[in-house]
């Protein structure tokens, strides 16, 4: 039917041999050359991403649909927006304490203590001129201790028979107490007592003479307010003198002032911030009817002064004994 080639074969036969003799070809062609496996698929990319850890729980942001997942307790929860994702966290934990609040020492400015309100911050507190003063900002603080204090360098001392004494504070030839009168400064003088003299020399004497009392605890804590009183009298009739500014300090810091009322007696709540033994001063200007006058008590502040005050009392006794002995 097809036919036969040169060689008297069938072309049949030809075909049949040719296919066979390609495949043995084909098959020895595989035996030396291996097969190449073929390439595993790349793993895909972990598409969530560790964001944040909100009260103790991992939050990861998911890629692949744009919102964030967490566990807890094995258990998946999402996709949510991340304030979503905060407060699923927050219904599944127990609610977390309100912080405790409380004043902690922020800062010393010209020589009074600041105090900041915590763990907020949003106030300032400062106790000057026998008063509490708060602000929200350190600046309207310092702005108040300035206007209190006078200007810088200047530290107010008391007032002496209506005239006021300051020290001048900076380490030059100007160091020490001053006061004005008129128009013209006076110092500088190495004691309070110095510019005291000197104001009498400018003052002329006053009226009728006037004995001041103090009184106030021998001890308090730091920072406790308490009660400074007395009364302000004629010395000849004892008769008390009203509607009178006592002047209130302790060595040398002011402390506000006292009005007398219709028996001479005056009181003021006031506090000291620091640890020591200090001199209260009561002070009396006077007025062209009455004559000035003061006077002055020990105070212990602090974890000590229950001991340091009856100490010093005891060292007193023991030197006026001693004195007189010497007598």
């Amino acid at each position: 039917m097809y036919g036969e080639d040169l060689y008297g074969n069938s072309c049949t036969a030809g075909l049949r041999f040719t296919i066979a003799r390609v495949k043995q070809d084909i098959d020895a062609y595989r035996d030396r050359v291996p097969e190449e496996p073929e390439p595993e698929p790349e793993p895909e990319p972990d598409q969530k991403v560790f964001v944040e850890t909100y009260r103790g729980v991992d939050v990861f942001y998911d890629s692949a649909v744009f919102r964030y997942w967490f566990e807890f307790e094995s258990v998946a929860y999402g996709p949510a927006t991340l304030n979503e994702a905060h407060t699923w966290i927050d219904t599944l934990l127990e609610p977390e304490p309100e912080p405790e609040e409380y004043w902690e020492y922020h800062s010393t400015y010209r020589g009074i203590l600041i105090y900041i309100w915590m763990p907020s911050g949003a106030f300032y507190q400062a106790i000057f001129g026998g008063e509490t003063h708060n602000a929200t900002s350190l600046s309207t603080l310092h702005a108040e201790i300035d206007a209190f204090l006078g200007p810088e360098g200047w530290k107010f001392i008391e007032i002496y028979r209506g005239l006021a004494i300051y020290l001048w504070q900076t380490q030059d030839e100007w160091y020490g107490y001053w006061t004005a009168s008129g128009g013209v400064q006076y110092g500088p003088f190495t004691t309070v007592q110095a510019c005291r003299d000197k104001i009498d020399e400018l003052v002329e004497p006053t009226g009728i003479p006037t004995n001041i009392t103090i009184s106030a605890p021998g001890s308090v804590e730091e920072g406790q307010v308490f009660n400074v009183s007395g009364v302000l009298y004629e010395t000849g009739t004892q008769h008390g003198v009203p509607n009178q500014t006592i002047s209130l300090s302790y060595n040398g810091v002011n402390l506000g002032s006292a009005t007398t009322a219709s028996d001479g007696r005056y009181q003021k709540n006031v506090s000291i911030l620091s640890t020591g033994v200090y001199t209260l001063n009561a002070y009396y200007a006077g007025t062209t009817t009455f004559g000035a006058s003061e006077s002055t008590i020990k105070i212990g502040t602090g974890a000590l002064s229950d001991m340091i005050v009856p100490l010093l009392a005891l060292g007193l006794g023991i030197a006026l004994i001693y004195a007189s002995k010497r007598i």
